[in-house]
């Protein structure tokens, strides 16, 4: 019920004005279960433009509430059945303290801006470059925050998750910015 009225707000405050970005709110979740979340801020960046921050951090939101309720299904399916409030506020209370959340949010916000910015300048190799400045903005981003804040991410998931991250995204940027699909035929 708690998903199903997140995506609701988001629905009405934000995806109805930007249908297209309403998969990048459906695939953040998936890429985070497959652990190689770090494509979707890249990936937004060089599709996307700055109001892709919004549904990026709807999809963050939504995976963290997944794990959430994941971990803490015994806790939540214990509570009192007759307080519905009790169990909506311990979900919400949960989210809403959830430092590494915040942290992954902001992490992706500034990898996804900074991509932007870069792939629209008039460089050579300009995609290039900011596919890997964003891939090493977002490890430096999340490791100091990891340091500073004792949030205990796994520093070597977030190495191979980037690293794979950056993979997926020069696959992805050979196939729709290198190859011309205007002269196709069959």
């Amino acid at each position: 019920l708690v998903v199903l009225a997140m995506f609701l707000v988001m629905f009405l405050l934000f995806l109805r004005f930007v249908p297209r970005e309403t998969l990048v709110v459906l695939l953040t979740p998936i890429l985070f279960a497959l652990k190689v979340p770090y494509v979707v801020p890249v990936a937004m960046g060089l599709f996307g433009g700055p109001a892709s921050v919004v549904s990026v951090s709807f999809g963050v939101i939504i995976a963290y509430l997944v794990e959430y309720t994941e971990t803490n299904v015994s806790t939540i399916t214990s509570m009192d059945s007759e307080t519905l409030m009790s169990r909506l506020r311990f979900i919400l209370d949960g989210l809403v303290g959830n430092k590494a959340m915040i942290i992954m949010i902001a992490a992706f916000a500034i990898t996804l801006v900074l991509v932007y910015v870069i792939r629209r300048m008039s460089l050579d190799y300009s995609w290039t470059v900011a596919v890997i400045v964003g891939i090493l903005a977002d490890i430096v981003i999340l490791l100091m925050a990891d340091l500073m804040m004792d949030l205990n991410y796994n520093i070597l998931g977030i190495i191979l998750g980037s690293a794979v991250a950056g993979m997926i995204c020069f696959v992805l940027q050979f196939l729709f910015f290198n190859l011309d699909y205007k002269r196709t035929e069959k």
